[in-house]
């Protein structure tokens, strides 16, 4: 078999799965990607992104006298999102850069590209999970008592065998592989070809998605902004594409209408 990897952050307790972004989990398989894993990598790690060209940002421009316009121009930031800068131009025209947060918040951190045939032991994790874990895992038949010294012994061993950084990430940090891949939507053009390689996945399923497939980890990066959704919504209608029910808009629902208004329910018919 081949060994899988995860990008952890040792810092922030976080890490990236390569699935979640469509590339396998084998380091020439997602080293090798174009649009995948390491692009989110690149964002988590950017210093600066949002002032210049080629970044991932979306912009914004209000004219009229400068001393009315502010950072509330442009309408309240998303929770998501963060300006990066702004500046006016010629006392006329207000100048807007947002970013996703999510952006540059790896930047100086300690990152390890963490396979799950590395050594044990190396980063000090031993916490009261990966013990639980262990012990989930004993011998059947093996008994004791955490008094015990053969019990004790046999616990440290497994624990030992247990925590390398890839088995310790999956138990005990987090995951943010769809935040990460919502900012990368944030780019109408990866998000468009994104959308293109889900054509045929939907089509073929009517917009139904296995709760543990690629899709369904993008839908839900779709539903954290509701810019991209709304874009997602368009490019369906025009190339008549299904959309997963979880994107599709909600229907209001009407109030039934009675066959008889309460208020005329007794009363006298005329033959």
């Amino acid at each position: 078999m081949g060994q899988y990897y995860k990008i952890v952050n040792l810092d922030k307790r976080q890490y990236l799965t390569p699935w979640a972004f469509g590339d396998g989990a084998k380091l020439l398989e997602f080293g090798m990607s174009a649009s995948g894993v390491l692009m989110g990598l690149a964002l988590l790690l950017a210093d600066g992104n949002g002032r210049g060209g080629g970044d991932l940002s979306q912009s914004g421009t209000v004219k009229g006298d400068a001393s009315d316009l502010g950072y509330k121009a442009l309408g309240k930031c998303p929770k998501h999102m963060r300006v990066e800068c702004q500046w006016t131009h010629k006392q006329t025209t207000v100048f807007q850069t947002r970013v996703p947060s999510i952006v540059g918040s790896w930047k100086g951190d300690r990152i390890v590209v963490a396979g799950d045939y590395a050594d044990p032991g190396q980063y000090g994790y031993d916490s009261d999970r990966v013990i639980e874990h262990v012990e989930r895992k004993l011998p059947d038949g093996f008994s004791g008592s955490p008094k015990d010294s053969d019990y004790i012994e046999v616990v440290e061993k497994s624990v030992e065998k247990e925590t390398n950084l890839y088995e310790v990430a999956r138990l005990e940090f987090e995951d943010i592989s769809v935040p990460v891949l919502a900012a990368m939507c944030q780019d109408d053009y990866f998000l468009i070809e994104h959308l293109d390689s889900m054509k045929d996945t939907w089509v073929a399923s009517n917009g139904v998605t296995s709760r543990w497939s690629r899709d369904q980890v993008f839908v839900e990066a779709l539903l954290l902004d509701p810019r991209i959704l709304q874009t997602t919504r368009e490019w369906a209608e025009k190339n008549d594409v299904p959309l997963p029910l979880a994107l599709r808009p909600k229907v209001k629902k009407s109030k039934a209408v009675p066959d008889i208004l309460p208020e005329f329910a007794n009363a006298p018919t005329h033959d």
